[in-house]
C-alpha cells in the first residue's frame, strides 16, 4: 500500500520524483553530486575492469553505479564481458533514477543476461521490475522475492533466495 501511493506521488508531483529519491539519500548523493559519484566510480571501476569473464552482483546502490559503469565502458568501446548481471533491490526503476541515465537504456553491452530481483515490500525498490519501458527487453525479473518483514531490503534475503543464488551458482565456470 506505501509503495502503490509512493509511486502515484511519484507521478504526479510537481518534483518528478525528486522527493523519492531524496529519501534515498545515498541514490540522491551519487547522482546529484559529482564529486561523490567520482570517487566512488573511482573505487568501484578497477574491480570491473580487464577481460576476464565477470558475474557482477549489485544490490540498492550498486546497481545504479555498476550499470553507470558497465554502460561507460560499452560507450567507450571496451565492454565487460558479463555472463550474468544481477541487481537487487535496486532503485534503478524509480522514474527520476531512470531518467538519470540517457536514452537509450538497454542491457549494457556484452551482458549476456541481466537478472533483476526485488522484494515486493522493499521500498528501494519502488518499481520492482526492469522492462522494456524502462530499461530495454531481455530483463529477467523476480519480482517475489520474500525477504521477510523485518527487513525488505536486506541483501542476505535476496542472496538466499533459490532461484537467484542457482542463477548466479549456475552462470560460474
Amino acid at each position: 500500500m506505501l509503495k502503490a501511493a509512493a509511486r502515484f506521488i511519484e507521478k504526479i508531483s510537481p518534483f518528478k520524483g525528486e522527493i523519492a529519491l531524496g529519501v534515498l539519500g545515498q541514490a540522491h548523493a551519487y547522482l546529484k553530486r559529482p564529486h561523490i559519484m567520482k570517487e566512488v566510480d573511482d573505487l568501484v571501476r578497477p574491480s570491473l575492469e580487464g577481460d576476464e569473464p565477470m558475474v557482477i552482483v549489485a544490490h540498492s546502490l550498486g546497481t545504479i553505479v555498476t550499470y553507470r559503469l558497465l554502460r561507460g565502458f560499452a560507450e567507450a568501446d571496451k565492454p565487460r564481458r558479463c555472463p550474468l548481471y544481477v541487481t537487487l533491490g535496486s532503485p534503478l526503476g524509480i522514474d527520476v533514477v531512470r531518467r538519470s541515465f540517457s536514452v537509450p537504456r538497454t542491457r549494457p553491452n556484452d551482458v549476456a543476461r541481466w537478472l533483476n530481483g526485488a522484494d515486493p515490500e522493499d521500498f528501494v525498490a519502488l518499481r520492482p521490475v526492469l522492462d522494456v519501458q524502462s530499461f530495454g527487453s531481455g530483463i529477467d525479473n523476480i519480482s517475489d522475492i520474500d525477504n521477510g518483514y523485518d527487513d525488505p531490503h536486506s541483501i542476505v534475503g535476496y542472496l538466499s533466495d533459490n532461484r537467484i543464488a542457482g542463477a548466479i551458482i549456475g552462470s560460474l565456470p
